[in-house]
């Protein structure tokens, strides 16, 4: 037996290094086709959905838009820029005064509640001085509204124009008043002052007697 690996030593060593040789070939081969199928599963990152967005639109904006905060006012009389002014809510009669530009020299600010609250619509007249007030409010709401409480009052008795604080629009709601006469009253209340009681009218230059008996009971000097 040993005889035989004598003879054959030289055949049985070039045998295991061929064995070795394809041991390790296959053995190569197969290692990288291991890497080639871990490695695609390690480069998979996970991926973040942005969430979805949940949020209500702010509910301060529509209530915003719903609340009104403003005031529309006639400023008149003594002051330097006489017209309508867009005021706060809580504006009072100083602010409309000021926003007129102020008293102009023939002005009487004693004669007027400057801390007096305005209201929408409502007519600021600052008098003059030695204008004869009588104790006539110098800021008034507006001579449209009705008489509340007296059931038996016709149309014509509930809604009455104020001849002290009525523009030449309302003026012109009188029967028979057009454009002129009214001019012809807001120059009369300017120039002479407030109208006292409702029969200075026929002061005013174009209102006789008739005229003033259909106008009496849709008129007012308060």
């Amino acid at each position: 037996m040993p005889s035989f690996f004598i003879q054959y030593k030289k055949h049985l060593g070039i045998l295991l290094l061929v064995i070795g040789t394809i041991s390790l070939y296959l053995w190569t081969k197969k290692e990288p086709s291991l890497q080639a199928t871990q490695e695609p599963t390690s480069l998979i990152q996970p991926v973040e959905v942005p969430p979805t967005s949940t949020e209500t639109p702010n509910k301060q904006t529509n209530s915003t838009q719903l609340t009104s905060t403003a005031i529309i006012v006639d400023v008149k009389g003594a002051v330097k820029k006489p017209g309508i002014y867009q005021l706060d809510v809580e504006a009072r009669v100083m602010d409309a005064i000021r926003e007129a530009g102020g008293y102009n020299q023939s002005a009487n600010p004693k004669a007027i509640n400057l801390a007096e609250k305005l209201k929408d619509e409502m007519v600021v007249y600052v008098p003059k001085k030695g204008e004869k007030t009588d104790h006539t409010p110098v800021s008034t709401p507006p001579a449209t509204s009705t008489t509340q409480g007296n059931t038996s009052s016709s149309p014509e008795q509930t809604a009455l124009v104020n001849l002290n604080t009525a523009d030449e629009t309302q003026l012109q709601t009188l029967t028979g008043i057009g454009p002129a006469k009214a001019k012809a009253i807001i120059a009369y209340r300017t120039e002479s002052g407030l109208f006292q009681t409702i029969d200075d009218l026929k002061k005013v230059t174009g209102f006789g007697e008739k005229t003033f008996e259909k106008l009496k009971s849709s008129i007012t000097v308060q």
